[in-house]
């Protein structure tokens, strides 16, 4: 007698919640309108790219992480046409560890087949990943797909030190 036992394998989704993505960068769509956020980039492509994560959902485990300073789950909402596939709640992390971030979503999956991770962020980050986590991914063929998040031109930040007026 021959037991056969399929298991699905993983996605890894992670998103970027850290302070930069309530960073207005990106010209509006008209130029008379105000700057976009990299929090309303995100959600937007969270939208428009919900028929292809409800595939993906249908096809593959998929685990839903937000990530700062590191990585935590975020709440799924469920399959649906109008809204975001998960709660992504209010950008208050301080700093972002990318590195350190996807060592430990990594952990979460260990022992399980992983298709692939998908990383939305704005590439700001304080740390590099390590080679060990780089060799990881290579090791076991993990593609990571990346959704840059912002502006590709940088804001000017000015700041006014000192002004010199004549006296009357």
């Amino acid at each position: 007698r021959q037991t056969e036992r399929i298991e699905r394998d993983w996605v890894v989704v992670m998103a970027d919640r850290s302070r930069s993505m309530s960073i207005a960068d990106l010209p509006g769509p008209s130029p008379a309108s105000s700057r976009v956020t990299r929090e309303s980039q995100l959600r937007d492509a969270l939208l428009q790219s919900q028929p292809t994560l409800s595939q993906i959902a249908r096809d593959h485990n998929v685990l839903w992480l937000g990530f700062d300073a590191g990585a935590f789950p975020l709440k799924s909402t469920g399959p649906s046409g109008t809204e975001s596939p998960i709660e992504l709640g209010t950008p208050e992390g301080r700093r972002t560890s990318l590195g350190r971030s996807l060592e430990q979503a990594l952990q979460q999956v260990a022992a399980k087949p992983v298709s692939g991770v998908v990383l939305m962020s704005d590439g700001r980050s304080s740390d590099q990943p390590p080679r060990a986590l780089l060799r990881r991914l290579q090791g076991e063929q993990i593609p990571v797909f990346t959704v840059p998040l912002g502006s590709p031109e940088p804001l000017g930040d000015y700041s006014l030190a000192q002004a010199d007026a004549p006296s009357k």
